[in-house]
């Protein structure tokens, strides 16, 4: 069977066509999708950005002086983790903190007796490795 080459032809151009045009429905399609998808992640965003503009007036509000004693046992909490963590690093093993008292840093004369003395106390701990 002989196919004319005008036939052959109108055979190819009607299927670069309909390729063509099967290209045009996916790109629609796929366009139309990622459309959607974008609204999603935009609304998404919308939500986050709204919580965290909740979560910074939260924090602006706790940063004042009417802190509930609620908020400074969570605090402690989360200090005292933080300093167990700490001790546990450079310990290179397992540390348990009993209690946590805050010292105040600046230099004052009968201050300078009980600093000394948390010096010599502290030296005199052996943290190396046990045996």
């Amino acid at each position: 069977m002989q196919i004319d080459t005008g036939t052959l032809a109108i055979v190819l151009a009607a299927l670069s066509f309909c390729g063509a045009l099967g290209c045009i429905v996916a790109l629609t399609r796929t366009r139309r999708e990622l459309v959607e998808q974008q609204e999603g992640v935009s609304a998404q965003l919308s939500q986050l950005n709204q919580k965290l503009e909740e979560l910074t007036i939260a924090a602006e509000a706790q940063a004042e002086p009417g802190i509930s004693e609620q908020d400074l046992t969570d605090v402690q909490d989360d200090l005292l983790a933080a300093v167990t963590a700490a001790a546990a690093a450079i310990a290179d093993r397992k540390t348990r903190i009993r209690s946590v008292t805050q010292v105040s840093t600046e230099p004052e004369a009968s201050n300078a007796w009980s600093q000394q003395g948390r010096v010599v106390v502290q030296s005199s701990h052996n943290i190396g490795p046990r045996r």
